[in-house]
């Protein structure tokens, strides 16, 4: 069932309506055990996307800027920030922030970035799906576009931040996982605290880790 936006605790991870992905459970384990799971899932791929709906998936340009920043605030699930972040993300980490078109218009986008210390891996900090581009799996073309654009020879893992309530994310995450077969653990002694976080009112946001064995079939 789709949450109410004021429902919502807030993440400053991704913002993916619920109903997209319906069919995927997760289930945590602390020991960092794999954590995918088949029984009552259906797999939802990028070939599931109607020819009738097209997108066009690009690197972002720093025009794209607005544009991300008004669906973050309008998703009322992301953290809002600043526009000017979203314009220096578009400019200098075009390589690893993707948006995705369809007749001209926006209709979602991804953002992220390789660590400095880890180049083996693709951080995803926030994606979003407009309203109207819903259902039809979008989140899940982005997120599998980029990663072959950034090589998946050159990846080790795909790591992510995600709060529990965030079912929608976690499915979105699971089935990224079952699409690239490699397992999914969340790694709840990483990643951010509650108290972390300054107004002391956001849930935990523990690692949510893809891999290893993204690259294997392209000799990674």
């Amino acid at each position: 069932m789709e949450r109410d936006a004021s429902e919502t605790p807030t993440s400053s991870s991704i913002a993916v309506a619920e109903r997209e992905y319906p069919y995927f459970s997760v289930h945590e384990s602390s020991d960092g055990n794999d954590i995918r799971s088949s029984k009552g899932l259906q797999d939802i791929s990028v070939s599931s996307i109607s020819s009738e709906s097209t997108f066009k998936m690009r690197a972002c340009v720093p025009s794209d800027g607005p544009g991300i920043w008004r669906l973050v605030r309008d998703s009322g699930v992301l953290d809002e920030n600043s526009a000017y972040l979203y314009l220096l993300l578009c400019r200098d980490f075009s390589d690893t922030c993707l948006v995705a078109e369809r007749d001209g218009r926006l209709a979602g986008f991804v953002t992220a970035y390789r660590p400095p210390d880890e180049p083996e891996v693709l951080f995803i900090w926030q994606v979003a799906v407009a309203p109207a581009a819903r259902r039809q799996g979008v989140a899940l073309q982005m997120l599998t576009e980029l990663v072959d654009r950034v090589g998946r020879s050159s990846l080790r893992f795909i790591e992510a931040t995600v709060a529990p309530s965030n079912s929608a994310s976690r499915q979105l995450f699971a089935s990224l996982a079952r699409t690239l077969d490699v397992p999914l653990t969340i790694v709840p002694e990483e990643g951010f605290t509650q108290n972390d976080f300054p107004s002391g009112d956001h849930e935990p946001e523990p690692r949510v880790r893809i891999g290893p064995g993204i690259g294997r079939d392209s000799g990674g």
